[in-house]
């Protein structure tokens, strides 16, 4: 795939409207077929940075509303994605931390009425 201009020198204007607070995560390039070769499309970026030949998507919105989406983000990846995990483990051990309190607390209760029978006896 070619990532140039078309060969007449047409401008390409992107128009969007971006109508909610957000933060970009996506890039706008338009894709054509050439006539006479269709197989290669020509895709056209949004001119920005040299190195990465496009234009990383602006911040829309105030401090305020650009900062929750971020920690949002950052609290969903952290503890949901993250937490499972180890939250499951946490409670695998917790079972059999509680199963091996049982097993000695029944043996302790078996021991002791064991004991009162000797004494009986």
């Amino acid at each position: 795939m070619s990532r140039s201009a078309p060969a007449n020198g047409t401008t390409v204007t992107f128009r969007h409207e971006v109508t909610s607070t957000t933060i970009w995560s996506w890039q706008m390039e338009l894709i054509l077929q050439n006539a006479s070769n269709p197989t290669t499309p020509v895709l056209i970026s949004l001119s920005g940075d040299p190195v990465y030949n496009g234009l990383e998507g602006p911040i829309v919105g105030g401090f305020p509303t650009a900062y929750g989406a971020l920690i949002g983000t950052i609290y969903e990846i952290e503890l949901v994605y993250l937490g499972i995990p180890f939250y499951f483990v946490l409670v695998l051990y917790m079972w059999f931390k509680k199963r091996e309190a049982r097993r000695k607390d029944a043996i302790r209760r078996a021991a002791k009425a064991i004991v009162a029978i000797l004494k009986t006896i």
